[in-house]
């Protein structure tokens, strides 16, 4: 339990909700503390909804897309001065058992330490026994986020408003859970954009100040567009027991990050034994429904107290770190680690991060395996060399490559720094290893100019491997996955204590490894 323990905020806090009056189902809505207003989502949402079921949706709630509300929940912190806002949107779940309540624990934990949480309202997107919008909807959930923001601005500029001057609108906080996830992704491209690309009649003018994007267990397929974003601190967690999305999404849209400056960073932590629906408190213990539920593997995963314990902790480092630049707090991101539950089963926490502003050495993105302007690659006596497109256990494409090698004890590889590159202008050696065995080790030594080893260092490599036994039956999983495991990468950080070194020389230990993402980091 003390693992993974987050100090207790000293703050109190006001709770809040917003709609604008008309909800039929939910009495926080119908008498709120302050009146909102609907959306016009006709240009936006696909006609008729992209539902077999119309008539009976827009009876359920009584609106239809020409008039979607503005619903949600606000924790704020009491006292004096302005507060960092995180703004949360659920994913897909049945639009009867309502979403936006299930993480009033981040609320309240956050509110304490001085954020204002925000939940948002969309169980009107979701799906119901009268059909899914199958992605569809995804541009309408990122729309009305950005329009929830809007309307939040509203209230902290309203001198009339509690609200006025509470929220600190230059450092904003977008999180998304499963749809959700994706959903804030294509928000914070939106965001910087002046036209919705789908229909060049909406103009956009948000350019909101969003410091940094937290999702849970994302999607990364539902929009055709899959954006690239720039220079924005990403957060993503997934746990390895989710039987609703196959794998880790949220490492795609972080493999399409491009963070020139070393005021940003990207984290993708893996949660071994945690899974889909416990994020969120109203969606119960299972990813699946009955009869479903009952062939999955409940052994294996984490009871629901931990597994948002373990998140609470991530989250909070990881907007200490983004607003602060808390050093504390970027080492427990940046670190895998192995612990031990109570019945002392061993489990895993998988960390692959990049830090800072960085120069890429090799990132095995091209088509050429060993040269590029900054550097060249030799090897010697290693059986196996290949360039991978890497692909989930599911079947869908990670966006990323990965160079896959088999050593012997004999067996070395040498990075050749080309002259431009001046190394003693940074501060760290970082490389992402996928490695399955539990002895390995690799030594690392610089070579000066003079082919003189000025420097070396041992590193016993994390076992990145999780057998992923979601259902009860190895042949069930292996029938719906198509496969038991996920290559996944641990991240290393070499402190180069300003050397000045022309090679860098690497032994692995007899095995099998990926590696990736050869940087010199700031």
């Amino acid at each position: 339990k003390s693992l993974f323990d987050s100090p207790e905020g000293n703050l109190n806090f006001s709770y809040y909700t917003y709609s604008d009056r008309k909800d039929k189902h939910r009495e926080e809505y119908k008498n709120p503390d302050f009146i909102s207003y609907n959306l016009d989502a006709s240009d936006i949402l696909e006609t008729n909804w992209n539902q077999s079921k119309i008539e009976w949706r827009e009876r359920y709630w009584g609106f239809s897309k020409e008039n979607l509300p503005l619903n949600g929940r606000l924790w704020v912190p009491e006292g004096d001065g302005k507060f960092p806002i995180i703004s949360i949107i659920h994913g897909n779940h049945s639009m009867q058992e309502h979403s936006d309540d299930g993480y009033d624990y981040l609320g309240e934990h956050l509110s304490k330490h001085g954020f204002i949480f925000n939940s948002l309202d969309q169980n009107f997107l979701n799906g119901s026994w009268t059909g899914d919008f199958r992605g569809k909807e995804m541009t309408t959930r990122a729309w009305h986020f950005l329009e929830n923001l809007k309307y939040l601005e509203k209230l902290n500029s309203d001198s009339s408003s509690v609200l006025f001057n509470k929220i600190d609108l230059e450092k904003i906080i977008v999180m998304g859970h499963s749809r959700g996830g994706e959903a804030v992704n294509i928000a914070a491209k939106f965001n910087n954009l002046q036209t919705y690309p789908d229909n060049g009649n909406i103009l956009f003018d948000y350019n909101f100040n969003i410091k940094g994007i937290i999702t849970l267990a994302p999607t990364d397929y539902r929009y055709f567009r899959n954006y690239d974003l720039k220079n924005i601190n990403y957060l993503s967690i997934q746990g390895s027991m989710d039987s609703d999305e196959d794998s880790f999404f949220g490492i795609r849209q972080a493999n399409r990050i491009d963070n020139e400056s070393s005021s940003y960073s990207d984290f993708n932590i893996l949660i071994e034994g945690a899974n889909h629906s416990q994020f969120n408190t109203s969606w119960g213990q299972h990813d699946f429904g009955f009869p479903g539920k009952l062939l999955v593997n409940n052994s294996n995963i984490l009871p629901g107290w931990l597994q948002r314990k373990v998140l609470k902790k991530y989250v909070f480092s990881f907007l200490k770190y983004t607003l602060n630049g808390n050093p504390n707090s970027l080492e427990i991101l940046k670190k895998s680690k192995n612990y031990t539950t109570q019945e002392n089963i061993s489990k895993k926490i998988i960390s692959r991060s990049n830090v800072g502003g960085s120069k890429v050495l090799f990132d095995f993105e091209g088509d050429e395996l060993s040269f590029n302007k900054n550097a060249k690659l030799e090897f010697s006596d290693i059986s196996k060399i290949k360039l991978e497109k890497l692909k989930f256990r599911g079947g869908k494409n990670q966006q990323n490559s990965a160079l896959k090698i088999n050593v012997s004890d004999s067996s070395e590889f040498i990075i050749d720094i080309l002259d431009e590159t001046r190394v003693y202008y940074y501060n760290f050696l970082s490389f992402d290893v996928s490695n399955d065995q539990d002895t390995a080790k690799l030594e690392i030594s610089f070579i000066d100019k003079n082919s003189k080893v000025i420097g070396s260092k041992k590193l016993k490599l994390f076992n990145t491997k999780i057998d992923l036994n979601n259902l009860k039956f190895n042949y069930l999983t292996e029938e719906r996955f198509k496969k038991r495991n996920d290559i996944n990468f641990s991240t290393y950080y070499i402190d180069l204590e300003n050397k000045d070194f022309n090679s860098i020389l690497f032994k692995f230990n007899k095995g099998k490894y990926y590696l990736d993402n050869f940087s010199l980091n700031f």
